[in-house]
Formats: C-alpha cells, sequence, structure tokens
C-alpha cells in the first residue's frame, strides 16, 4: 500500500497540478474569510444569528471552502512529506499527525456551526431565559477558541517542524524554506494572539494565505523539476 502511494506521488504530472489545484483552493478560501466569515464571528450573539440567517447559502459556502482549504494544505502536507528528506521520516510523520488533528479539529467545528448552532440560536430566540443565553455563550466561546486557537496553532507547528526538515533538504531552495517559516511562525503568533487582535487575525490570516498561495504553486514546480 505505501509502494502505491509513493508511486502515486512521485508521478511528476499528478504532483504538479495537485499542488496547483491546492493553490486554487486556498486562494479561494480569502474572499469568504474576509467577507464574510468576519461578520460570522464577530458581533453580538443575536446579530451573528441574524447574518446567518439572512446569509445562509453564501455562510455555508463561505464555511465549505476555508474547510476545502485546509484539506488542501494538509494535502501539501501529505505530498512534501515523501518528497523532503528521507532522514527525518519521524519528525514529519508527527508534523503530518497534528496537521491531521487540526483537519479533525476543523471537522467538528464545521459540523457544530452547521448543524448544532442555529438550533440553538433559535432556542436562544424561542426561549430568552439566562440559562440558555448562558448556555449558548459557553457554546460560541469552545468554538471561539477551537476555530481561532487551537486550529490555527495546530496547524502553524506542523508546518514550522516540515519547514525544519525543508532547511534539510537540498531539493528546496533556501528562499522557500525562509518564506514558509515566516508564514507558519505568522500563524502562530496571529492565534496565540487571537483574542487581543480582535477582527485583525482574519486579516492576519488571510494574508498569510495569500502569501502560501505562490509558495505552494512554486515549490511545486520545483519538485515536479527535481
Amino acid at each position: 500500500m505505501r509502494r502505491k502511494m509513493e508511486a502515486i506521488v512521485e508521478n511528476k504530472t499528478f504532483f504538479l497540478w495537485s499542488f496547483r489545484t491546492s493553490a486554487g483552493l486556498v486562494f479561494l478560501s480569502v474572499f469568504p474569510i474576509l467577507f464574510v466569515l468576519v461578520d460570522v464571528c464577530c458581533g453580538s450573539l443575536s446579530e451573528r444569528f441574524h447574518y446567518i440567517s439572512d446569509n445562509y447559502v453564501m455562510v455555508q459556502i463561505a464555511w465549505s471552502l476555508t474547510f476545502a482549504a485546509l484539506f488542501a494544505i494538509c494535502f501539501v502536507f501529505t505530498m512534501l512529506f515523501f518528497h523532503l528528506n528521507r532522514t527525518y521520516r519521524p519528525i514529519l510523520q508527527m508534523a503530518w499527525f497534528i496537521s491531521v488533528v487540526a483537519l479533525c479539529a476543523s471537522t467538528l467545528y464545521l459540523l457544530i456551526e452547521i448543524l448544532l448552532m442555529p438550533t440553538l440560536m433559535e432556542w436562544l430566540m424561542t426561549i430568552p431565559a439566562e440559562s440558555a443565553h448562558q448556555t449558548l455563550t459557553v457554546w460560541d466561546q469552545s468554538l471561539s477558541h477551537l476555530s481561532g486557537i487551537f486550529i490555527p496553532t495546530s496547524l502553524s507547528i506542523g508546518g514550522l517542524i516540515y519547514t525544519i526538515v525543508m532547511f534539510q533538504t537540498k531539493e528546496i531552495p533556501l528562499v522557500f524554506s525562509y518564506w514558509s517559516f515566516f508564514i507558519w511562525s505568522a500563524v502562530l503568533i496571529g492565534s496565540l494572539f487571537a483574542s487581543h487582535l480582535g477582527v485583525f487575525v482574519f486579516l492576519l490570516l488571510s494574508v498569510m494565505l495569500l502569501l502560501y498561495v505562490p509558495w505552494i504553486w512554486k515549490v511545486g514546480t520545483v519538485l515536479k523539476k527535481s
């Protein structure tokens, strides 16, 4: 099974276009983050509930594109696993597992936001009791910590571990290693200070994603030629 996987990954045409597809998905996620999810995640609970209700389809598309971008990043990590320095495979396995944890957490977050939170918000509007409001507030805070701190922190730690191995991989030009280090360091710092940055954390993440798009595209081209 592993040999079949390596054979698929080493197919240069598949490798190149998988990287370019991933870059496209990451690029598409920037717009919903800036123009939709900012309104979904900011403001009072009632304001956010009304915004989601009024723009339900658009919000679902925004969440789906964001999840697709995260899946694309994890896919890039998976492809890089087979092309970086084989000496550090155990370290890369740990980094890959961390990124998968972030993907699983993102899946959980998406399911709760789509299936559970609308029901809870309707419950709050129907029964405007203090206990209902407190319950929804606790759920909302937990989801905020999951999406704003845990997921980007896990992903950035995985990315930084991959970056360390990139510095030890001769096929990866040094400029791309420093480029990756800058992106994942910024994401990690932004996630750790998300509560202080407020709405600006969305701008920071969007800028880092935009910087990551050409990185994915160029690294795919470089490794195809190696």
